[in-house]
């Protein structure tokens, strides 16, 4: 195809698939409450307060509300509290310090003490 063709094809392409041009954009205003008080009392209409009352116009987000809906394939889980963080800390340099090397006696003592921090991490649910 020759090329000026395919320019004028490609210029009248472009022509049908770009939208007509609207006159001005048309702006929604925001529908609005009054607020009037009264006596302490706080009332919201779509009238106008009575006379001698003191009112204030407020804008309406008409945006529709969000809805959060919870997946029935999850399962709750446990909560962790500080009780768990602090096991598992413990654990963790329990378990450095035993691939140090130790003497045998501080080979024991550790070694207990990882039970016991195992233990709390199963009785708190972790």
């Amino acid at each position: 195809m020759e090329p000026r063709k395919l320019t004028a094809l490609i210029g009248a392409l472009v022509v049908f698939a770009m939208p007509a041009a609207q006159a001005e954009p048309q702006t929604q205003v925001a529908p609005t409450v009054t607020k009037c008080v009264v006596n302490g009392i706080t009332t919201y209409s779509d009238k106008p307060c009575p006379e001698g009352i003191d009112e204030r116009q407020i804008a309406v987000d008409n945006a529709p509300p969000v809805v959060l809906v919870a997946s029935e394939n999850r399962t709750p889980r446990p909560v962790r509290d500080a009780r768990c963080d602090a096991a598992a800390a413990e654990l963790h340099n329990i378990d450095a310090l035993t691939r140090q090397g130790q003497p045998p006696e501080m080979q024991a003592f550790l070694d207990a003490r990882r039970q016991q921090k195992r233990n709390e991490l199963f009785r708190f649910r972790c």
